[in-house]
């Protein structure tokens, strides 16, 4: 019993920074994005 606690407090503890580097991977893919969508005077699609 006590194992399978520990087992999922590590679980958990390692699930952390995983969901962290997921939320600021999006945030700075979004920020980038609207960067790059206000310094484009062109869309995107003229470009290719």
């Amino acid at each position: 019993m006590i194992l399978a606690l520990l087992g999922w407090k590590l679980l958990g503890l390692m699930m952390i920074p995983v969901l962290l580097v997921c939320l600021v991977s999006t945030w700075q893919y979004s920020l980038a994005m609207r960067k790059a969508n206000g310094t484009a005077s062109r869309p995107a699609e003229d470009g290719s």
